[in-house]
């Protein structure tokens, strides 16, 4: 977030704000698809079903210990 602010205030025109923002936007799910096709080999269904639920797990215990 800072690095973005601080960023945006060396650009001077809005249609090189509106596009900085559009990659920032795109790095999330770019970085996604690199995993993903990183980890593709390795990935069975039961594997997939294995880290589904520990990522569950993960947010069910978050959950819980700050007492929504």
């Amino acid at each position: 977030m800072l690095a973005s602010s601080v960023s945006r205030l060396s650009l001077d025109s809005a249609c090189l704000l509106v596009g900085h923002d559009g990659l920032q936007g795109l790095s999330e799910p770019l970085g996604a698809l690199i995993a993903l096709l990183s980890i593709r080999p390795f990935l069975t269904p039961m594997r997939l079903q294995y880290m589904l639920a520990f990522v569950g797990g993960i947010m069910v215990s978050f959950v819980l210990t700050q007492g929504v």
